[in-house]
């Protein structure tokens, strides 16, 4: 699937992503260009393929760690409406969602309990009153 824009205007696009991973998101991003030496380029291509990211998340992600400064951004997965509507057998895994954030609620594959998602670390809460922190391949 290609990622593809789905409405566009002066400050914001929806698109769709490339993989389920991305799912729909809304940004605002300026764009840069920029010319790196070849031996980085294949650095960083192989690190994408490692960790299952695009290019614009990890190079934010290195320039904000290089810069010292954090990146506010929303990232949603799916909405209330497709949940609603029975739409969860779809999932993105621990170690996926933490790359775009450290904070955050939602539920996991086929409703398998509640999601927290505190200073990096997610939990797991079951209807029993289980709490336990979900390894990065849930």
């Amino acid at each position: 699937m290609s990622s593809k824009v789905l409405r566009k205007d002066e400050e914001f696009i929806l698109y769709r992503g490339q993989n389920r991973d991305d799912a729909f998101k809304w940004r605002y991003m300026p764009k840069i260009a920029v010319d790196i030496p070849t031996s980085l380029n294949s650095v960083l291509n192989a690190e994408i393929v490692r960790s299952k990211t695009d290019t614009s998340s990890l190079v934010t992600a290195a320039l904000a760690q290089y810069l010292k400064t954090p990146v506010h951004t929303l990232f949603q997965v799916s909405t209330s409406g497709a949940l609603v509507a029975g739409v969860y057998s779809g999932a993105v895994s621990v170690q996926s969602l933490l790359q775009h954030g450290d904070f955050g609620l939602g539920t996991f594959a086929d409703l398998d309990g509640e999601m927290v998602v505190l200073d990096g670390h997610v939990y797991q809460v079951q209807g029993t009153g289980r709490v336990s922190e979900a390894p990065p391949t849930a």
